[in-house]
């Protein structure tokens, strides 16, 4: 009797990056996740900048995100005048661009103002 052979399909499976699937990172999207994560510290009365410093963080797990990140910034000049100089790696380079485009390009403005004041408050 001839024996049949056996062939399973491998499959891998990947953890989705913290900001959806590749390219989908969008600065409203982000917006909405700092918000999200600034009311939920509000909520357990967590220091604010920590729940901030979290999410940039989380951003930048993948390398993917981190791509998307510093296309979607347009964080591709004027490295050597963050404080986070020198990089690394495309993580730190991302970091760096939601940091800059948070506090010095005025997207934490963008929260809702119930967020924003709880941010402030520390």
């Amino acid at each position: 009797m001839a024996r049949r052979k056996v062939t399973r399909k491998r499959t891998t499976t990947r953890k989705k990056p913290m900001s959806g699937t590749v390219g989908d990172w969008s600065k409203a999207k982000f917006i909405d996740r700092l918000n999200d994560q600034l009311l939920e510290a509000k909520e357990y009365e967590d220091d604010p900048q920590e729940a901030v410093f979290s999410l940039l963080d989380n951003e930048v797990t993948y390398y993917s995100d981190s791509v998307d990140i510093v296309g979607s910034l347009g964080y591709f000049g004027g490295y050597d005048q963050s404080e986070f100089y020198p990089f690394k790696d495309i993580s730190q380079l991302a970091y760096a661009a939601l940091y800059t485009y948070l506090y010095e390009d005025g997207g934490i403005n963008e929260i809702s103002e119930e967020a924003y004041q709880y941010l402030n408050t520390y």
